[in-house]
């Protein structure tokens, strides 16, 4: 795997569940969940195409 491969996807795995924990934490502390839902839904929609299409080029560049 390529070093710029790598390294996006360690950002798209970090956007995507990194932010869920973050929110998750500070909803705990907080004790309002709605900011949970509200705010880990726009890190997943985003993360989840991103970590797809990285996922792509890391099989692309195997075959």
């Amino acid at each position: 795997m390529r070093t710029r491969t790598r390294i996006a996807l360690i950002i798209a795995l970090s956007t995507t569940f990194g932010q869920t924990l973050i929110f998750l934490v500070a909803s705990i502390l907080t004790g309002n969940w709605k900011l949970l839902v509200w705010s880990s839904s726009f890190g997943v929609l985003v993360g989840i195409p991103v970590l797809l299409i990285v996922m792509r080029q890391i099989r692309l560049k195997k075959a």
